[in-house]
């Protein structure tokens, strides 16, 4: 699979100001439906229920929040990068953030 089949570069965002994880989840559904149609409400839907079932946070200020949509013939991608951090209950405690490289 070739990257650019998962993930378009309008689906490739900075956001300034999350003030909580549903409030992020929200704006990661609302760039999944204007760069592939996805609507809006059924993937906030999806993430929260995903993220009820256990964090999406993998450590190290990534997070990696994720849902199946039935819709969907094939996997679509968002990539955010978070100017203030966000809490996502990783492992390492750390806060989902813009990683300084």
């Amino acid at each position: 699979m070739n990257l650019f089949d998962l993930l378009k570069p309008e689906a490739v965002r900075v956001i300034s100001a999350a003030s909580s994880k549903k409030r992020l989840l929200y704006a990661i559904a609302d760039i999944a439906n204007a760069a592939y149609g996805i609507e809006a409400s059924k993937s906030v839907e999806a993430l929260m229920e995903r993220e009820n079932l256990g964090p999406t946070g993998v450590g190290n200020g990534v997070a990696l929040p994720h849902a199946r949509l039935p819709k969907l013939d094939r996997v679509r991608g968002v990539f955010v990068l978070l100017e203030k951090p966000v809490e996502f209950r990783a492992v390492d405690h750390l806060k989902m953030q813009v990683l300084n490289i």
